[in-house]
């Protein structure tokens, strides 16, 4: 997502053990921190997780929906 998103915007990354921030997600003050030092910003993008990205065809294949 990053590498997508980072060609056209002004990214700062965050996460528990990468990115230029850290952040516990399960701790307010730690997000309140981040936010803080971060100052204004326009939009926030939580991918927390561990994912998989598939196209959307091959999700509706996998779970034999039709979409």
């Amino acid at each position: 997502m990053a590498k997508e998103l980072d060609e056209r915007h002004e990214l700062i990354t965050a996460g528990r053990q990468s990115g230029e921030l850290r952040i516990d997600m399960t701790d307010s003050d730690s997000i309140r921190a981040a936010f803080e030092k971060v100052g204004k910003f326009e939009a926030v993008i939580c991918c927390a997780g561990h994912t998989i990205c598939y196209l959307l065809s091959a999700i509706c294949y996998l779970l034999s929906a039709t979409c």
